[in-house]
């Protein structure tokens, strides 16, 4: 459903800051992100394992435009080449 675990996984819904930029998006699972991450007012501290040696360009668009269009999110498309950019 997109809304995140409380506590270890945060929500996709409505993250138009975390997802707004195609590259930016696309970077997030490119290089992982390990740290605290603020979400709705609410601290997150966890890992996310980077995709980027594992995915290729399309697979990486394939996935970031699936969250970017579900659970109401309306952020529109990323293509290969705004993957390519963020590497």
């Amino acid at each position: 459903e997109g809304a995140g675990t409380p506590g270890a996984f945060p929500p996709l819904v409505g993250q138009k800051d975390h997802m707004g930029d195609c590259a930016k998006h696309a970077g997030i699972v490119i290089k992982g992100l390990m740290g605290e991450l603020v979400v709705d007012g609410v601290t997150y501290n966890g890992v996310m394992t980077p995709q980027g040696d594992m995915l290729n360009d399309l697979q990486i668009a394939a996935v970031i435009s699936y969250e970017r269009h579900s659970w109401g999110n309306d952020f529109g498309y990323c293509k290969p080449s705004d993957v390519a950019a963020a590497r």
